[in-house]
């Protein structure tokens, strides 16, 4: 009997350990992480803000642009089938001069076109002639007749 007893009470301690083990554990686990966490935080890398350097395009005269041009039409001797599919293309027509009775429905009244984040505005000016207002150099909306 005397066995018997010391053997409960021997469980009872056992048992006892084992709870303060299992609960200690976690606590010893999120002390552990908060400790690593919070104690091994770094400051933010402060990145040297540098001014922008203001660049100024290059602009080409416009004789020297196309000084070396032969025009479209030396093409076609060597290329027909090609230059006559171009002939009626959008690229044929974006690269030319303005004809007057071709092009007045595109500026009369006056249109608003949407390209990306840009707008741009088809209209006559206070002479009648044909004008587009978009953004050019230097990021500005400028007149181009």
């Amino acid at each position: 009997m005397g066995q018997a007893k010391h053997r409960k009470g021997a469980d009872q301690g056992t048992s006892e350990t084992t709870k303060w083990i299992w609960w200690l554990m976690p606590v010893s686990a999120v002390g552990i992480t908060a400790f690593f966490m919070i104690g091994h935080q770094s400051e933010p890398v402060q990145v040297p803000m540098v001014a922008p350097v203001a660049v100024t395009p290059v602009l080409v005269p416009e004789d020297q642009v196309h000084a070396g041009y032969v025009g479209s039409e030396s093409c076609r001797a060597c290329h027909a089938a090609e230059y006559e599919k171009w002939k009626t293309s959008n690229h044929y027509f974006a690269e030319r001069q303005v004809i007057e009775g071709m092009d007045h429905s595109a500026f009369a009244p006056e249109k608003t076109i949407s390209h990306g984040k840009q707008t741009s505005t088809a209209k006559l000016d206070e002479k009648g002639l044909e004008q587009l207002v978009t953004t050019g150099l230097g990021n500005t909306k400028q007149p181009y007749t």
